[in-house]
């Protein structure tokens, strides 16, 4: 029976099998906490989205801020996990992932806000925030994708990022956060500045090919392995994305009256 053999385990380990069957409750028990916890302030969540009352012009502004915010959230999850890969450092990802966790939690409250509102709203603003909520998936799933590629890269590589292609994806960061920078600030600026924007975005795409072509030239000269490839091209390639949705999540915005 289960009993015998426990105390057979406990006669030949003595108190060590006592100590780690401790250890392997409270662990248990501790992270079934933590879940339920979880579980039970995201239902009070919802509750509460669910007990207010906003109007159409208050809806679209909660919108325009919830885009705000998950634009600037997403950009940390990139920062986050591209610096936890270069440094090879698990404390950073940890941290990435904390943060993803956090966006991907606010994009599945807004759709609760939005399928509640969605039957009171101008049919023109309906489509828009349909649409702006689609984007926002779409950003949130590339951010998801980076994580999970910087992830996998140091939990199964032993090689480093060589100093260049870190260099690169330095460069590559500082260039996303300026595009970032310039997206949440054409949300609340004028019309016009949509097309200062979209040079923008041209600008910044084409700094990304660039940075593509780099990659490809290196594995032609055989001075990067297939793993740092992958990881240094699923970036970028998803980095493409992202730019090409920020830019609709504004365009979108624009659109709301």
């Amino acid at each position: 029976s289960v009993s015998a053999i426990f105390a057979l385990c406990i006669q030949w380990f003595g108190l060590w099998f006592v100590l780690v069957i401790l250890a392997v409750v409270a662990t248990t028990i501790f992270f079934s906490f933590r879940y339920h916890k979880q579980k039970t302030t995201k239902k009070e969540a919802i509750e509460q989205i669910g007990k207010s009352v906003l109007t159409e012009e208050e809806l679209s502004k909660e919108f325009t801020q919830r885009v705000f915010d998950t634009i600037n959230n997403a950009q940390d999850v990139l920062n986050t996990s591209i610096a936890g890969v270069n440094a090879e450092d698990r404390k950073l990802l940890k941290a990435a992932k904390k943060e993803l966790n956090e966006v991907v939690e606010d994009h599945e409250q807004l759709g609760v806000t939005l399928f509640k509102y969605l039957k009171m709203l101008s049919e023109s603003n309906s489509h828009t925030l349909v649409r702006l909520y689609d984007y926002e998936q779409d950003l949130v799933q590339s951010c998801k994708l980076v994580f999970e590629v910087c992830e996998n890269h140091l939990r199964n590589t032993h090689e480093p990022l060589q100093q260049e292609q870190q260099e690169r994806l330095n460069t590559f960061l500082a260039e996303m956060d300026s595009f970032t920078t310039k997206t949440t600030h054409s949300l609340s600026a004028d019309s016009a500045d949509i097309e200062h924007l979209k040079t923008d975005k041209t600008e910044v795409l084409t700094r990304v090919n660039q940075h593509i072509a780099f990659q490809m030239e290196g594995i032609k000269q055989e001075q990067f392995n297939a793993l740092n490839t992958e990881l240094f091209l699923s970036i970028l390639l998803e980095a493409r994305d992202i730019v090409a949705v920020l830019f609709r999540m504004v365009r979108e915005v624009k659109k709301l009256g």
